[in-house]
């Protein structure tokens, strides 16, 4: 309760006055501040969590537009991306006949700020399930893929799979290469799926490269509404399906919630 406190003060003419302070007891203090203390450690992860959604889903949809204007700007230069000298890798496990950073540092790279490159599978290069084990895809030391460090702090990483020459008919179409990306609230140098790296296809539309949510038209938002809890899933699980790595799950739960975390998102921030 609040108590009385007395204290002497000179007046005009150096009479003394009494003046009656009020304060507050050490007890009242520290049960205050203990109710602050409580207070605190419900909201404060409630509150960092939400801005932690706000980064990954400002982020996410930055480096899909960044993609596509990425593209975009190199057709310009570089003439329409069918006509590119894409490598060829035999669906990712044979000999390559060109460089894939060759490819990229003549299509992509004069468009992007790159601090830094890295292969890919090496120390701080590594991607993590949501429990914190190694993922079983895409830690491989491939020679062919590499990172690279971006000046904002994301990291991304382009694998092309599919042969594209001048002779590209209406026929040919769909997934050519994908393209990984991490957003900056990665701690540690881990890459975890879902929760700080995400993916994106590189397709073929209409004789046009475009960026896209998933490497087939089937996994989309559509198949999204009839498959929810499967597509969790395979978010959460490091598991995959038809070759998509579970990163694509998690983009398109995303995606389809118009570029925002859903409630029912599997992987905690």
């Amino acid at each position: 309760m609040l108590k009385g406190i007395y204290s002497l003060n000179f007046g005009g003419g150096g009479h003394p006055q009494n003046k009656l302070l009020k304060g507050f007891s050490l007890a009242e203090v520290l049960i205050t501040l203990g109710v602050i203390g409580i207070i605190a450690e419900l909201t404060i992860p409630n509150l960092m969590g939400a801005y932690k959604k706000r980064v990954v889903e400002t982020e996410l949809k930055k480096s899909y537009t960044e993609l596509a204007q990425v593209i975009q700007r190199s057709e310009v230069d570089n003439e329409a991306a069918i006509y590119w000298n894409w490598p060829y890798n035999g669906g990712m496990t044979g000999s390559l006949s060109d460089s894939p950073d060759e490819f990229f540092q003549r299509y992509f790279a004069p468009y992007m700020k790159i601090l830094h490159s890295e292969k890919s599978g090496q120390k701080n290069y590594l991607i993590y399930d949501s429990t914190g084990n190694r993922s079983f895809w895409g830690n491989a030391d491939k020679n062919y893929t590499k990172w690279y460090d971006l000046s904002d702090g994301r990291s991304f990483r382009i694998d092309v799979f599919t042969l594209i020459n001048g002779d590209f008919t209406e026929s040919k179409k769909g997934s050519v290469g994908r393209f990984y990306i991490s957003t900056t609230n990665r701690k540690g140098g881990k890459f975890v799926i879902g929760k700080n790296l995400f993916s994106f296809a590189l397709a073929i539309k209409n004789r046009n490269l475009v960026p896209t949510v998933t490497d087939y038209a089937s996994h989309d938002c559509e198949s999204l509404k009839d498959n929810r809890d499967k597509f969790i899933e395979r978010c959460k699980s490091d598991t995959s399906a038809a070759g998509i790595p579970p990163t694509f799950y998690c983009t398109l739960l995303i995606y389809c919630n118009n570029w925002k975390v859903p409630d029912d998102y599997p992987i905690k921030f």
